[in-house]
């Protein structure tokens, strides 16, 4: 029994050790976070807060402060708000606790704007997650403007409201009468849709133009201010003045000096229309007893029929048209909202007349046809009464092609007029197009020449008369008339064409010929570049090319042949071709010289001695194989300065110091290729033996064993 308890208390004591590390172990447990945001695009107006949701999972119960936010906006600009408090850009802050999380964005530059949001844990584990707001601007427009700008008491006015917006959104609009700075204070009432609306009270009003009304109730100066809100929380506000009258009155008067008149002639009637308190506007209508006409301001109204009249005094006239008594009865009503009305009654006699009218014949041709720009010759007419003839030519222009009326006219002592007319054609000569092929070439030419561009624009093109400019006889037929000539003989030919209209207007137009002898001239040929083109054994050959002139035909192609090798030295021909359209042919060449560079020997007296050390240098041996050597270089390799002349050039020279050189001879040909050879020069410094006798100089200087002489 003790035995199980030992065993049974060693169980529990290793239980409590593996309880113990297993909360250890768990409270230092690594567990990361996630974040997940419910979008990372989001719309967004400026300076508008947009909501940003987002949720913290993987880590438990969170409290506020578990976890913490900063943000960098990398493009545009804006800002965050976390509890409606703004956090500065950069800075982390304690979020609220969670797991859900919502942030405000307040956009202040439209357009895209980018974000990098930082999360951090308490163990300063961090995540970043981009977001991208498109930011939309939410400026509006707001106008009113009263159409017009006055009224009176009980009168009303138009209020025009406008609305535009750059972002979608709602508005709402409301009213306050103000303080003007005038003496006199009016009032009145603002109407949407015939109800009277109390100020301050607001009514959605949609995009673009809508209609309110103002009316006036006392008299004086109204100042309203008009404020419009969006939806987007942005407003926009109005003032605008109303002047407020009395109510308008007038008085209003119709006479007329004729109380007699023939039939169909109209009597003259002054109307008289004066206001006696403030103003408006004013609609006429009348009433006749028989039948009649009205003509007012140069426009006829008939009975009924609504006719705006001036204030002042103003002349119309009234035409009976059935003889007996005309009563004719004028009323007038001003625009108040509630009208007032004024009328006048004008009595008038009419008679029959008589009605015979004068009968006019017309002399001379009708119609009269004249050319454009022609002076217009009256040729009369007769009146059979003996009235007198009066003629309107005002419709005449001889200057513009048309058909025009002349207008004859008499009346008689009864007023009856007779009239006729002749009708004027001012004819617009036909237009003469010369298709002529080809215009220029070698004589014996023959042309081929057409019409067939000739038009009219008021009659028909009947005629073609052709003439060939070389004195042969004129062609002649019906329009269109097609034809050809030959011209034999050298020389510029003026060839012209003239078409004729059904009105006997005329279009003339000429072109130029031009007859050439044939051409024997080859073209000339230009070389672009050197000739001859001298290129080193083994270089690159460029064609460089040539052109060429003709004096008939300008610039001809040039065609080239010949070959060049640069690996094998030889001089090369290049041939240049070109031909006219005459066949005339020219040639000419460029030589192209391959050279072979020269080669370089040098002879030198001696290779080695005692400095100081003269020595003979020649290049009597130096060749070239096909040109001319014609200078050489020498390089003596001790600092001396080196020296140049024509080939062959023979030269010494002294080593005045012991050492080692390299003598460079460089010789070039009349092509300009180079070549270059060497040798190499030993010089030994002069010694003193240390024995009993000097050397005189001997080639090395040593001293004999101990008792002897140098040798």
């Amino acid at each position: 029994m003790r035995k199980i308890y030992k065993y049974l208390l060693g169980s529990v004591l290793l239980l409590s050790l593996v309880i113990a590390c297993n909360k250890e172990v768990t409270d230092e447990l690594v567990v990361f976070f996630k974040v997940e945001f419910s979008e990372i695009t989001i719309d967004a107006f400026l300076d508008t807060p947009e909501t940003t949701s987002f949720t913290i999972t993987g880590g438990g119960t969170i409290d506020a402060g578990d976890y913490q936010i900063k943000y960098n906006v990398t493009e545009g600009a804006g800002y965050y708000m976390v509890n409606s408090e703004r956090i500065e850009e950069d800075q982390f802050v304690d979020l609220p606790s969670g797991p859900q999380f919502t942030v405000e964005y307040i956009g202040t530059t439209v357009g895209t704007n980018k974000v990098t949001i930082t999360i951090r844990d308490e163990s300063e584990r961090e995540e970043d997650f981009a977001l991208t707001y498109n930011v939309n601007d939410t400026a509006f427009t707001f106008d009113v403007v009263p159409t017009p700008e006055s009224t009176y008491v009980d009168g009303e006015i138009d209020l025009n409201l406008s609305i535009s917006e750059i972002s979608s959104a709602t508005y709402n609009v409301q009213y306050v009468f103000g303080t003007p700075d005038a003496d006199i204070i009016g009032s009145g009432n603002i109407l949407v849709d015939g109800t009277a609306l109390n100020p301050e009270t607001t009514v959605e009003v949609p995009v673009g133009d809508s209609s309110w009304k103002f009316e006036g109730v006392t008299i004086g100066t109204v100042e309203i201010l008009f404020t419009a809100t969006s939806s987007l929380g942005v407003s926009v506000e109005k003032s605008i003045i109303v002047e407020v009258g009395d109510t308008p009155d007038f008085t209003f008067t119709a006479r007329t000096e004729t109380l007699q008149a023939l039939t169909n002639n109209p009597i003259e009637i002054g109307f008289t229309l004066e206001e006696t308190v403030g103003t408006s506007t004013y609609i006429m209508t009348y009433t006749t007893s028989n039948t009649g006409s009205l003509v007012y301001n140069n426009v006829t109204y008939a009975a009924n029929e609504t006719i705006p009249l001036v204030v002042g005094t103003s002349f119309g006239e009234y035409t009976g048209t059935i003889s007996g008594e005309h009563n004719i009865n004028f009323t007038v009503v001003n625009t108040n909202t509630t009208p007032i009305s004024r009328e006048a009654p004008v009595n008038v006699v009419y008679d029959d007349p008589d009605t015979e009218a004068p009968v006019i014949t017309i002399t001379g041709d009708n119609p009269q046809i004249l050319q454009l720009g022609e002076n217009y010759t009256e040729l009369g007419a007769t009146v059979d009464d003996g009235s007198m003839l009066n003629i309107d030519t005002s419709d005449l222009n001889t200057t513009v092609a048309g058909t025009y009326t002349v207008t004859y006219s008499a009346e008689d002592t009864s007023g009856n007029v007779g009239t006729a007319e002749r009708t004027v054609i001012v004819n617009d000569p036909p237009t003469a197009v010369i298709n002529a092929t080809p215009l220029s070439g070698i004589a014996p030419l023959s042309v081929s020449f057409n019409d067939t561009g000739s038009s009219d624009s008021d009659g028909t093109v009947e005629t073609t008369i052709w003439n060939f400019g070389d004195g042969s006889s004129n062609a002649q037929g019906t329009f269109p008339f097609n034809t050809s000539h030959t011209y034999n003989t050298p020389g510029i030919y003026t060839a012209s064409l003239n078409v004729i209209d059904n009105y006997g207007g005329t279009g003339v137009v000429s072109v130029e010929i031009t007859v050439t002898s044939p051409d024997t001239t080859p073209p000339n040929i230009t070389l672009n570049g050197e000739n001859p083109t001298i290129i080193q054994l083994g270089g690159v050959y460029t064609e460089q090319g040539a052109s060429a002139i003709d004096d008939v035909d300008g610039t001809v192609s040039v065609s080239t042949s010949g070959s060049v090798n640069t690996s094998v030295a030889a001089t090369y021909s290049i041939t240049y071709s070109a031909e006219d359209t005459s066949g005339n042919i020219a040639t000419t060449e460029r030589m192209v010289i391959v050279n072979d560079p020269p080669t370089a020997e040098i002879t030198a007296s001696d290779t080695g001695g005692i400095a100081p050390f003269a020595v003979l240098f020649t290049n009597n041996n130096s060749t070239d194989s096909d040109g001319t050597i014609q200078s050489s270089v020498w390089d003596f390799d001790d600092g001396s300065p080196r020296e140049s002349g024509g080939f062959p050039l023979a030269t010494s020279h002294t080593f005045s110091r012991g050492g080692i050189y390299t003598v460079t001879m460089e010789v070039t040909d009349n092509n300009g290729a180079t070549a270059t050879a060497n040798v190499t020069i030993s010089v030994l410094e002069q010694q003193t033996c240390p024995c009993a006798n000097p050397c005189e100089p001997p080639p090395v200087c040593g001293c004999p064993s101990s008792g002897q002489q140098c040798n």
